[in-house]
């Protein structure tokens, strides 16, 4: 395996005094010797290092990152999530988001041959879209595949009230990647790269602005940088131009939500049975919303001791409905359970048969047949 990204970090970091710098890239380099199975050379490095004389305070200790306060509030401006963390991590893209996220992947482990090549490896990707459709799973996702730390900046402790502490904070984390490889994440981007011609906005956001493009120019073939945003309007233009990879992550596709319930229905009778309904009841949803009802109903499952059916999942679905004023219910027991017929029966007549509607209200089928032929006649 060639090692020329970490062998560059390395001898960039000698050359600057940058004892930090030298130590996690060797380490980077130790553990991809371990992966090709070069333990004997792996076990020299290990021996440089732990003879070396540089300073003892490194970044990484026993493979614990010590991330950088805001001076002002002692807060961490970031968290840190580690690859086996998050081998479970599951996501559903659309197929051309799919085909950019393996492409990203593949980049960067052909990084070493695009590094002797003379070219800089495309290392930002901005995702962009509604909230809740898999943006910060998508991260995590990337760090479980490339296999480095991933670290979450954390907007309580970048953004500060004190003049100058937030261009500094920010400063400090692409500081740190650079010295440390890791995939940067920083969620709810325009928060930290609006618009520069703003008006309302006070010079300081300029400057804040000025310092987070020069940082990410300089951020370059050693780690990652992954900016999210729900809010792609509100970005300054000059900020497009640093992602090489753009992805507007939307609420899932037909073929996506397919994938997604069955997932967290854990592919079972249930599932298979409902499965074309719960389809279409989730249609425009997030991800995230999908999750949070399917969630709620196995719990109530649970707790009533019973097996999951199509009346819980149809409560919790209609709470989130009514929550959002997507539907407006009678607080009558009664005719609130006629509205749900009717919204089931115009979602797909095929689908939502007279019986199956019966499943998801909890009333027998003639009950529904009376509700909608009575609804047809007053038509």
């Amino acid at each position: 395996m060639d090692f020329s990204v970490e062998i560059y970090k390395i001898i960039e970091g000698a050359l600057k005094h940058d004892d930090d710098k030298v130590i996690n890239y060797t380490k980077l380099m130790i553990d991809n010797l371990i992966k090709c199975n070069n333990i004997r050379q792996a076990k020299m490095l290990e021996k440089v290092i732990s003879n070396s004389t540089f300073k003892k305070n490194q970044i990484i200790t026993n493979n614990i990152i010590n991330i950088p306060l805001d001076k002002e509030s002692r807060l961490p401006i970031a968290d840190v999530f580690y690859p086996n963390q998050l081998i479970d991590e599951v996501i559903y893209l659309n197929e051309e988001n799919q085909q950019n996220v393996n492409t990203f992947i593949e980049y960067y482990n052909s990084r070493n041959e695009i590094f002797k090549e003379g070219y800089q490896i495309p290392n930002s990707i901005l995702l962009f879209g509604p909230p809740g459709t898999g943006k910060t799973k998508l991260a995590k996702y990337l760090c479980s595949k490339i296999q480095l730390p991933l670290v979450v900046a954390r907007l309580d402790g970048v953004i500060s009230s004190y003049l100058g502490s937030t261009a500094k904070n920010i400063r400090q984390l692409f500081d740190f990647a650079q010295r440390v490889p890791c995939i940067l994440f920083l969620d709810e981007f325009d928060a930290i790269a609006k618009v520069r011609d703003d008006e309302h906005e006070l010079g300081e956001l300029k400057r804040v602005v000025n310092s987070l493009l020069q940082n990410i120019d300089s951020l370059n073939n050693g780690s990652i940088i992954i900016a999210a945003t729900n809010h792609e309007n509100l970005l300054d233009p000059a900020v497009w131009r640093r992602f090489g990879f753009k992805l507007k992550i939307d609420v899932p596709n037909e073929k996506s939500r397919f994938e997604l319930i069955k997932y967290f229905l854990n592919d079972n009778y249930f599932y298979k049975k409902y499965c074309n309904q719960l389809n279409i009841l989730f249609k425009n949803f997030s991800g995230a919303d999908i999750e949070e009802i399917i969630k709620k109903s196995k719990i109530d499952a649970i707790v009533y001791k019973t097996n999951l059916t199509a009346s819980i999942i149809s409560n919790h679905y209609f709470q989130f409905l009514s929550m959002r004023n997507l539907i407006d219910l009678s607080p009558n027991d009664k005719d609130s359970t006629n509205i749900k017929i009717k919204f089931l029966r115009d979602l797909d007549s095929k689908l939502f048969s007279y019986a199956t509607i019966g499943d998801f209200v909890d009333k027998s089928k003639s009950y529904v047949s009376s509700v909608l032929n009575e609804s047809d006649g007053d038509n």
